[in-house]
């Protein structure tokens, strides 16, 4: 008798939750900084998650528009913190209060 390969993720949002927690690993992101800025590779991070391949991918799509811009992202740390926080649904509505834009610290330089 063949094996049968298993489904690795069966409950919806489930790939998701195991992706974002072996990228928190991968990242080593905890208390507001990720301590590896290292992008991750669509294949190793679905090795990690044991999840598909096709699951990261989407994933990367969904989450970063695509693999490359995930890895810009790993580039700028700030960014990629914001990124961690959104991802694991760590944002309040009142950080947003006192966020700056560019064009707030143009202002302040004027």
């Amino acid at each position: 008798k063949t094996p049968t390969k298993t489904k690795r993720s069966t409950e919806r949002g489930e790939g998701r939750a195991k992706l974002i927690a072996a990228m928190t690993k991968h990242h080593e992101y905890d208390n507001g900084s990720c301590l590896n800025q290292e992008a991750i590779g669509n294949n190793e991070l679905a090795r990690q998650a044991e999840v598909a391949k096709r699951t990261a991918s989407d994933f990367f799509a969904k989450e970063f528009d695509g693999h490359a811009k995930y890895r810009a992202l790993c580039n700028d740390p700030p960014r990629l913190v914001a990124a961690m926080k959104a991802l694991r649904g760590e944002f309040r509505p009142r950080e947003f209060y006192t966020a700056r834009t560019p064009d707030d610290l143009e202002q302040e330089d004027e």
